[in-house]
């Protein structure tokens, strides 16, 4: 479930402002401190669901996916081109690309950081 607290001024299909859930988000949300001494080792963050990971392309580098796990990235600086089979797509700054399971070897070439999204192999 997700709560809009805060919407930028959007409107909706008739021009109107988008309905905020204040009420219901001040219900569910949690005030404690959070805790800041986590150790992920060398991923940014990682639970028992997925890792999160900062990868930076300066060049050509290889992914690869044999039916084991996912990846989704997140540009968040450059460019790059994303190559797998016959499919090429262009991406920069804010764009995101889900790369299947089985979509096997990824050429990804171009100068670009990322952020990179996968669940580990049980």
């Amino acid at each position: 479930v997700t709560y809009r607290v805060f919407d930028y001024g959007r409107t909706d299909k008739d021009g109107q402002p988008r309905k905020l859930h204040i009420k219901q988000a001040c219900e569910v949300a949690s005030l404690r401190v959070s805790k800041t001494d986590y150790n992920f080792e060398k991923h940014l963050a990682k639970c028992r669901y997925f890792t999160v990971d900062l990868m930076e392309v300066k060049g050509i580098r290889q992914i690869f996916t044999d039916g084991s796990t996912f990846y989704s990235l997140l540009i968040l600086e450059g460019r790059l081109k994303m190559k797998n089979g016959l499919e090429l797509i262009d991406a920069s700054k804010g764009d995101s690309i889900y790369v299947g399971a089985s979509k096997g070897k990824t050429i990804l070439a171009g100068d670009a950081k990322m952020l990179v999204t996968y669940v580990e192999p049980q």
